[in-house]
This record gives structure tokens, sequence and C-alpha cells, in this order.
């Protein structure tokens, strides 16, 4: 495979950016998380009322936001060392430039969306966890009803050895 160094170059940059700003994204949500644990924890919702809580519960998301943070941080860190011995020329500068790049963009982003917006945090006590609630657990019912009137069908064909067999031995594979 034939590749120039110019499109190695710019690749390498893509690369960088597509990292910063998966971490940020990563770390957006973990963020969410502890939020939203917090919020429940403050309101007293228990976990059995959650479909599904995360194993290590929120301090899994501390200890992630922890490792997405220093990731993010050290991405470029061959940058600063000696081993990288060519002068701070064009070519650094721009990986510096893009491995980094996104942190300040990302943070101008809330910032400026606050500032215009002139929204503010909303405080563990004051989260809405019950609006919109009924019309999930209604399609959730209704899905439900489905699933099962499947289920009721697929049994009632399921009678004969042939399709018994088919089931259990082959469609696995299909």
């Amino acid at each position: 495979m034939n590749v120039s160094d110019a499109s190695t170059v710019v690749f390498g940059y893509f690369i960088n950016l597509t990292t910063i700003l998966g971490l940020l994204t990563w770390i957006s949500i973990l963020v969410s998380h502890i939020f939203f644990s917090r919020g429940r924890k403050t309101q007293g919702l228990a976990d059995n009322m959650m479909p599904y809580v995360a194993p290590l519960g929120v301090w899994g998301s501390y200890v992630a936001l922890f490792v997405c943070i220093l990731v993010g941080l050290t991405n470029n860190y061959d940058m600063f060392t000696r081993r990288n011995q060519e002068p701070f020329g064009v070519s650094k500068y721009k990986t510096f430039i893009t491995g980094y790049i996104g942190i300040p963009i990302f943070l101008g982003l809330i910032f400026g969306h606050k500032l215009i917006t002139k929204s503010s945090r909303v405080r563990s006590s004051q989260l809405d966890f019950f609006t919109g609630k009924d019309i999930i657990d209604r399609e959730e019912d209704a899905f439900l009803e489905d699933r099962a009137a499947r289920d009721a069908t697929a049994q009632s064909r399921m009678k004969t050895t042939a399709a018994w067999i088919y089931k259990k031995g082959f469609s696995w594979l299909f």
C-alpha cells in the first residue's frame, strides 16, 4: 500500500482529534451518571426501581472518570519528552493543537451555552424522574403483551417434532 507522508500526517491529526472528542463524550456520560445517581440517592429512589443498575455503582463512574481525564490530558505526552528530539516545529505544534483543541472547544461550548441561555445546574432534590414515565409504562405493557402473544403462538407451532428439532438444534445458526 502506497501512502504519501502528507496523508499519514493528516490521518494522525484525525486520530488525535477523534481520540480527544471520544474521551470528552465519555466524560460527559460519566458526569451525567454521577449526577443521576446523586439525584436518585437524594430523592430516596431505590435501586430496584431502575431497570438496570451499574454493577460498580457510582464508584465505577468516578474511577472511569479519573481514567478518562488522565488519558485525555496525557494523550500526546510523548510530545513533551526528550525522546522526541526534533525541535518544536510545524508538525509538533499541529500535533499539539489537534491533540488538545477539543478540550477548549468543548468547554467553550458548555460555558457559552450556559451564558447565552442563562441556564444553571439542576439541584439533586429538584431532578424530575417521573415526567413521561406513564407513557413509557404503557408502551412497555403493550410490548410485553405483544411478546407474550407471539410466544404463545410460537409455542403452539413448536408442538411438532420437526419444529422442535429445528428450534433447538439449528435456529441458532441463522
